[in-house]
This record gives C-alpha cells, sequence and structure tokens, in this order.
C-alpha cells in the first residue's frame, strides 16, 4: 500500500495546491496523503495567514488523510533544516512510502544530481563556497556561485551539473528533500511534479491558479473577494471567511511590529548576541535600528545586506520574540524531531493513526500537556513542544482580534467532516 508524504505550508491553500495534492496521489499510486505542516510562523520568518488547525481543516477539506505539525524549530529555520525535519517526520511515520514535491524543473534527475553532490560536499567544493562566503555573500548566493564554478572545474571529468536549477525556489527546496533522503539513507520515494502555470513570484491574478504571493497580495488588499475565490477551493474560501468572521486571520507581519521593537529595544545586548543566526555583530545593528525604526519594513530596508537576505532576517526577528537561543537551537536539532502532533484528519486518517500506532517510530501526540509538566519539562520532546506552544501564543496576539494564550491546549486535532466549521452566511 502506497502513501505518499507532503511537506508544506499552505499559506493559503489554493487551486495549485489541490493540483499537486491529487497528481501526487496518481503518480505515487497512492491511497492515502499525509501532509507534514508549518505551525503558526514560516520557514519565510513569516506568521502563517491562518492558524495551523484551520490550515490542516483546509488540506482535509481539499483530500488529505492526516495533517502533522511540523515542530517550529523546523518549521522557522533555513531551507536544510525546514527540509530535514519534514523528511524525518515523514519517515518516521513508518507508513510513508513516498515524498512528493512540486519544482520548477520537474524531473528528478537533475536536482538529485545537484543533491548527491551537496550531500557528499567534497573538499573542492567546500572550498570553493567558503571562499564566495568571504567575499561577503549570503549563502544561497554563495552556494549558486560555489555549485557553477565547481561544475566548470568538473566539467573535463565528464560530471554534468546545472546550477542554474537553483535559481528557481522550488528547485532549492526540492534539492534540499534530497539531500535529506540521502543522509536518511533513502527511506521515501522522491517523485516531482511541475509547477503549473503561475510562477512563485507572480503577483498577479489570471486563470484559475495562481501563486501564493499573489493570493496573499491580494487578500491583504480586498479580503476574500470574489476575485480570490476563482482561485481557491470553495471548502477553502468557506475556512477562511470563518476566520475572518472571528477575527481571527488573516494575520500578517505588520501586526507583530510592537512587539519586536518592544522586544528589540529592551533586551540588552549580551542577550541579543546570544540569539541563534545573530552572529558577526548583528547585535548592534539589531539594537541601533530598532530604537529608530518605526515599522517592521523600516527594520528590515535598514537590516538588508548582501550577508543577511530579507528572509533571513525575519526569522531572526522571530528568533528574537520566542528567544530562542544558539544552544538550544544547536541541541535540538542534534536530538531531531520528537514527536508527531496530529492536526487534523479524515476518516481514512483514522485508519491510519490506528496503524501507526504500531509503525510509527516516535510518539503520536493529540494533546500536549502531559508531556510539557512536571519531570518531563526538561526533555528535548518536552522543550520543542514548549516552543510550538509559545510561538502560538505570540501569534495569537497578531490575530486581527487578540487570542487568549494557552490554545495549544485548549484545541485538538480537527477530525473531517465531524469538527469542520459549519457554513457561515
Amino acid at each position: 500500500m502506497n502513501v505518499v508524504g507532503i511537506i508544506a505550508e499552505y499559506n493559503p491553500f489554493h487551486n495549485g495546491h489541490l493540483f499537486h495534492l491529487q497528481a501526487a496521489k496518481e503518480n505515487c499510486d497512492a491511497r492515502f496523503t499525509v501532509c507534514v505542516l508549518s505551525g503558526h510562523f514560516l520557514q519565510r520568518g513569516e506568521p502563517a495567514l491562518f492558524d495551523k488547525w484551520s490550515r490542516a481543516a483546509m488540506a482535509v477539506a481539499a483530500g488529505a488523510d492526516i495533517v502533522f505539525e511540523l515542530p517550529w524549530v523546523y518549521a522557522c529555520r533555513s531551507a536544510g533544516i525546514f527540509a530535514r525535519g519534514g523528511v524525518e517526520l515523514l519517515a518516521a511515520t513508518g507508513i510513508v512510502t513516498h515524498l512528493c514535491f512540486g519544482s520548477e524543473q520537474g524531473s528528478i534527475r537533475q536536482l538529485k544530481e545537484i543533491a548527491l553532490l551537496l550531500a557528499a560536499e567534497p573538499t573542492v567544493f567546500r572550498t570553493l563556497l567558503q571562499d564566495q562566503l568571504q567575499l561577503g555573500k549570503s549563502f544561497p548566493a554563495a552556494r549558486f556561485a560555489a555549485l557553477r564554478e565547481y561544475g566548470r572545474l568538473a566539467e573535463p571529468a565528464g560530471l554534468q551539473l546545472a546550477p542554474e536549477v537553483l535559481a528557481y525556489p522550488n528547485n532549492t527546496l526540492g534539492i534540499e528533500y534530497l539531500i535529506a533522503l540521502e543522509k536518511l539513507g533513502n527511506p521515501l520515494v522522491p517523485v516531482t511534479i511541475k509547477r503549473c502555470t503561475a510562477n512563485y513570484h507572480d503577483q498577479h491574478i489570471a486563470g484559475p491558479i495562481a501563486s501564493a504571493s499573489a493570493i496573499r497580495h491580494l487578500l491583504a488588499v480586498r479580503g476574500l473577494s470574489a476575485e480570490l475565490r476563482q482561485v481557491i477551493p470553495s471548502p477553502v474560501a468557506q475556512i477562511m471567511q470563518n476566520c475572518a468572521v472571528q477575527e481571527q486571520g488573516p494575520v500578517f507581519f505588520a501586526a507583530f511590529t510592537r512587539m519586536v521593537l518592544a522586544c528589540l529595544r529592551r533586551a540588552p545586548l549580551e542577550e541579543l548576541a546570544l540569539i541563534h543566526d545573530v552572529n558577526e555583530g548583528l547585535e548592534y545593528k539589531l539594537k541601533e535600528t530598532a530604537n529608530t525604526a518605526s515599522s517592521l519594513e523600516d527594520l528590515l530596508t535598514a537590516l538588508k545586506s548582501k550577508r543577511y537576505t530579507r528572509t533571513r532576517l525575519q526569522r531572526i526577528l522571530i528568533y528574537c520574540l520566542l528567544n530562542f537561543q544558539k544552544h538550544t537551537a544547536e541541541a535540538l536539532a542534534e536530538a531531531g524531531p520528537q514527536y508527531l502532533r496530529v492536526l487534523a484528519f479524515s476518516e481514512q486518517g483514522q485508519i491510519l493513526l490506528k496503524q501507526m500506532r504500531k509503525s510509527a517510530h516516535l510518539p503520536i501526540i493529540h494533546r500536549p500537556a502531559i508531556h510539557t509538566t512536571g519531570t518531563a519539562r526538561s526533555s528535548a520532546l518536552a522543550r520543542m513542544l514548549l516552543l510550538d506552544i509559545l510561538s502560538t501564543d505570540l501569534y495569537a496576539l497578531g490575530c486581527p482580534h487578540p487570542l487568549r494564550g494557552g490554545l495549544d491546549y485548549l484545541k485538538g486535532a480537527v477530525r473531517f467532516p465531524k469538527d469542520m466549521p459549519s457554513p457561515t452566511p
């Protein structure tokens, strides 16, 4: 029995995701679909438009069978760590057989060639990469340049590389999935599906499939308009409307302006220096710009440099909010994923969950209280889970109508269709 796994953010779920979900099952000859979904803060360091339970419900309403949460320590990190966390969680279910991801390439051969090289990281390539980093380039730019130079040097030996595939974001993430699979011993069969119609950064809607970027832009400007409903499955639009009516979404980064600026202005330099990914004296610039900036846009514009991309800086601001320090990042990365947290499931998914009680290599968590109290609080599992809980508590303050804390203790997994929200006029 084939079970296809998908690693996603669904920010928000749209017709392109529906196409991928259906194509993944068809291409993998799979009977079931298991998704690993980012929680409340995403890989680009931004808050999700809608809470994790609503986005998980969107996926199940569209055909997914189980949605697990990708812990915050993986979800709001660089592409490599994000990919590793998702791959390890899917493998830990003990039932997922395939990993399917979208790419601009649409063919896995060239992606695999680059992934194998990057996983092995030969000495010559490592030297080239360090040379590029010393020029002050960001890691993605440095890796692209190093790979291009390595390909030029290796070409006489018959190695044909196509570094230009790294110019596309879904290709890059797909390569990270393949690297993670290689290092894990290839427990899943990788399959890629070519992105159709809309490009990743497209800002305009033309046709039934639009980019998430265009959808987020339109949602910010016009709300859940008739134009937007054309590119979103109707059950998903209903969930989005329910969130809007209850003033629980959409949530935008600007809502965290005062929280972020207050955090940076309050924290002493020595505390900022301990935050994960704050290096090379960045704490001084964080402090200086926070004292003069009046918006996150001002802050990010002043901080951005060749070394620090906007995405990386956005993640750092979230790390500051959660006081995510270097030693914690290292310890939890070494520990690996500690649990499978269920966000939503279908009737078929319930069958899979019963099977996973025997096959899963990690504990399956529905409610976190038992794992975060008493002596359990000091374990790697509890520390990872408490960061998920804290991210929810802070995210709740960014909602149009700020919500109470402790929602992770109060809300259970969404069961489809029993717990799906009723239609709102």
